[in-house]
């Protein structure tokens, strides 16, 4: 499984967990990224509306120096509030994994172990604990050669958009 320096083959995410309740990331082959599973003690974890909440995951991972992962959501948490608002994992990282999850709804929302289905009710919006929180892609990460340059030599480079921003590209 592991080369004999203990380093991850090139194709390979060696996951560990951290409680025996973990989940390890899964997917199905036809599917891009692989779901992300909460891992707590408590009934439920409520994330307050407007607020940003580190979900644990009970794992941790390696992976080969020239990858990287990315959390992000899935479909159906976007489309009740649940927003990622941060994510990368590292290849050096042997930490416990967190998902930043944020709330952008007025009603708190609620990972919640004995429910199956997202339910909003008058109080909460309910999240199955047994649905993934997020999904993670494996990315290749670029070997790139970083130069400081001079403000002049950096402008003096062709560019059809120059400096105009925030929605000025003329699209």
């Amino acid at each position: 499984m592991i080369k004999k320096n203990n380093e991850p083959k090139m194709n390979e995410v060696l996951f560990a967990k951290l409680k025996e309740n973990a989940i390890i990331p899964s997917k199905i082959s036809e599917n891009m990224a692989y779901d992300v599973y909460a891992c707590f003690d408590e009934d439920r974890m409520v994330i307050p509306p407007h607020t940003t909440k580190l979900i644990p995951t009970g794992i941790c991972s390696a992976f080969n120096e020239k990858y990287g992962i990315s959390l992000r959501e899935r479909g159906s948490n976007g489309s009740i509030g649940m927003k990622i608002s941060a994510g990368q994992i590292d290849s050096g990282y042997r930490g416990e994994w967190f998902v930043a999850i944020t709330n952008t709804n007025t009603k708190p929302i609620a990972i919640d172990k004995d429910t199956f289905a997202i339910t909003i009710t008058e109080d909460f919006i309910l999240y199955p604990y047994t649905k993934g929180i997020c999904q993670c892609k494996v990315e290749e990460v670029p070997v790139m050669e970083i130069k400081e340059i001079t403000v002049e030599e950096l402008k003096s480079i062709p560019s059809k958009r120059g400096e105009t921003c925030l929605g000025q590209s003329g699209k």
